[in-house]
């Protein structure tokens, strides 16, 4: 702090020279929080100066997102486009899980793209504007992989069960297993706001912050929660990615010749276990697993 108080000082006197400071000389001052509950406004100063450290370095970042997000959203657009102008796609179980996918993949670049650029731009936004954008970036995000959970499903039955694959893959029962799956990717960010809407006091959606889930939902037991939502959801998808691979590797043992449509169902949901791998929500979980709410109890 000494250290911190004397450098402000030496910038003053600068000023007071004339002399020219850098910009980033006032975004260097990181204060530690003396007071638990100065650690909500500290942390946010903190990922203020972050952003506004160096002009150009996020101009750069902000315009290569743009891109990428209309590269992805052309590609995606002309599966949407496939699907749409075909309708034998209409009746297959596992065209229309992946079409799914595709638009919610589509939607998550979207909201993650503008949240981004939206914290260049405009630094602090609405809470209640940024709590519906957290909220359907989460859920979007915990989508992906339990749609790839049902879609390898898909494969075991058609290899295991091709007999009965007609009478149990239906149109109506995919629909059902989409809705079931948005329900539960629902779960946890509903929870977030009924959680932050007890804790909270009204003013506080009323107020400017940087849009960030840890500043929005700052509640501890949020993270708790959301721990166990993970770790459960993530067990489930891995254990079903596992089991169906392995029930379909057995399979292509047991048969006498080598069947391409084994083969093709194997490396599918290989590559959905690679897909689930790469998920943001997974490699979060992974990079990030001592981050905890800013409130202390």
């Amino acid at each position: 702090m000494k250290e911190n108080k004397r450098t402000e000082q030496e910038v003053n006197e600068l000023r007071l020279d004339g002399a020219q400071v850098p910009s980033s000389t006032f975004n260097t001052f990181i204060r530690i929080p003396l007071q638990p509950g100065a650690c909500d406004e500290e942390s946010e100063s903190v990922m203020l100066n972050f952003t506004s450290s160096s002009p150009l370095g996020p101009l750069l970042r902000n315009i290569v997102a743009m891109l990428v997000w209309l590269t992805l959203s052309v590609i995606n657009s002309s599966m949407v486009h496939t699907f749409l102008r075909h309708s034998l796609f209409y009746e297959n179980p596992r065209y229309i899980m992946f079409i799914c996918m595709v638009i919610n993949d589509a939607l998550q670049l979207t909201l993650v793209t503008a949240l981004y650029v939206a914290s260049y731009i405009f630094r602090k936004i609405h809470a209640s504007v940024c709590c519906l954008l957290i909220m359907k970036a989460v859920l979007t995000t915990r989508f992906t992989p339990l749609i790839l959970a049902g879609m390898a499903v898909e494969r075991y039955i058609s290899i295991c069960f091709p007999l009965h694959y007609s009478h149990m893959c239906t149109v109506p029962r995919t629909l059902l297993l989409i809705c079931v799956i948005f329900v539960l990717s629902a779960t946890p960010p509903v929870t977030d706001l009924l959680v932050t809407l007890v804790k909270e006091p009204p003013s506080f959606f009323h107020t400017a912050i940087f849009c960030d889930h840890s500043l929005l939902f700052r509640d501890r037991s949020i993270y708790y929660k959301n721990c166990v939502f993970d770790g459960t959801y993530l067990s489930c998808v891995a254990l079903t990615l596992l089991f169906t691979y392995c029930k379909i590797m057995l399979t292509a043992r047991a048969a006498s010749t080598g069947l391409a449509s084994v083969t093709r169902a194997r490396n599918t949901v290989l590559l959905h276990g690679v897909q689930v791998g790469v998920t943001p929500w997974w490699l979060e979980m992974l990079c990030c697993p001592g981050r905890t709410p800013l409130t202390q109890p």
